[in-house]
């Protein structure tokens, strides 16, 4: 798969992902906010997995860029007054914790996805290694 595929599939699940802890963010209440914590827990994750997994760096932006977007058009509400996300803990807990939380993974993920060093091929036929340690025959 190539890195632009890539890049759109992630921007897609972290759409999906965006759409998943809009919905859930208030499930549990102020007592016990499992649902901000799954949301939390979700959009994190994935965006570390995309670096972890080596999806490449454009990939992690694309991710957080689709979760960051999905957001802020759910944050228009809607003509006849509804709104998805409240001025409450909840709300705030999702727009400044879980947004803030999804931006710093994203540049970890950059960061570590841009100086993780390659794997060396081999050039030459001195750099070839059998199994015994000693220079293959080719």
């Amino acid at each position: 798969m190539s890195r632009l595929s890539t890049a759109a599939v992630a921007a897609l699940g972290g759409a999906g992902v965006g759409v998943l802890a809009l919905l859930t963010h208030r499930l549990g209440g102020n007592t016990l906010p499992w649902g901000l914590v799954l949301a939390a827990a979700a959009s994190v994750s994935i965006s570390w997995a995309l670096t972890v997994l080596d999806a490449g760096p454009m990939a992690v932006v694309a991710y957080g860029l689709g979760w960051g977007a999905v957001v802020v058009v759910a944050l228009g509400g809607r003509p006849e007054g509804d709104y998805l996300v409240a001025a409450d803990l909840l709300g705030w807990g999702l727009l400044i914790g879980v947004t803030s939380a999804v931006f710093v993974v994203t540049v970890l993920g950059v960061a570590v996805g841009t100086r993780r060093p390659h794997s060396r091929q081999p050039t030459s036929r001195s750099d070839r290694v059998g199994a015994s340690g000693r220079p293959a025959r080719t």
